[in-house]
């Protein structure tokens, strides 16, 4: 009786961390739409954007990081 009581202990915190770790990753994933507390704005100035329009990605190493704005 002691040994299930136990496992039943073990099993109902293990179940609570995985719940715990499952409730953090969906709160802190979010969408990434807007400025956030994670997230920044970047402002950048070029001589010539010829080819680059609103609305096109921005790339950091192949990893899309973000859209032209104006």
């Amino acid at each position: 009786m002691r040994e299930s009581f136990f496992e039943t202990l073990i099993g109902a915190i293990v179940v609570g961390v995985a719940g715990f770790f499952l409730w953090f990753a969906l709160a802190r994933g979010g969408d990434s739409s807007g400025v956030g507390p994670d997230q920044y704005e970047v402002t950048a100035r070029f001589n010539s954007v010829s080819g680059i329009s609103r609305g096109s990605d921005v790339r950091i190493a192949g990893v899309k990081a973000g859209v032209v704005k104006t």
